[in-house]
């Protein structure tokens, strides 16, 4: 599901990298099961063109996941997390990159997960790495 945590940047030089740095809370949600769990993931957009994925690779890779297990019913967990990563993308000079944070579910069965949830606050850090 994609959040509202997003930034965008138009780069200046040919060919410069893009240094990403995202820091979101995170919350875990779970009714009537024990586990709530899944993984977050950076998508970016070229000008437009649709989001595409670009970390991690799959969701089911245990970087930057949360992951709740209580006897509990219902409960929730919030937890800070950052994603930094150097892209190096493919652009013309007039193109918008946008990147966005989206929250992936666990398994099935394993509650929700969202990113920034309450419009709680959010840093966003984009910056142009020359090639």
């Amino acid at each position: 599901t994609a959040s509202n945590v997003t930034g965008a940047i138009t780069p200046t030089a040919a060919s410069s990298k893009i240094l990403v740095n995202f820091w979101y809370l995170v919350s875990a949600g779970v009714t009537g099961t024990s586990q709530a769990a899944g993984t977050c993931k950076l998508y970016q957009d070229i000008d437009g063109g649709g989001y595409a994925a670009l970390w991690p690779a799959s969701v089911g890779t245990v970087a930057f996941q949360i992951r709740k297990t209580t006897d509990a019913l219902e409960s929730t967990l919030r937890a800070y997390q950052n994603i930094t990563y150097l892209d190096s993308p493919s652009y013309t000079l007039t193109d918008v990159i946008t990147y966005k944070i989206y929250a992936c579910a666990g398994p099935t069965n394993y509650g929700a997960l969202t990113t920034s949830p309450d419009s709680s606050s959010a840093s966003v850090i984009l910056m142009e790495v020359a090639a």
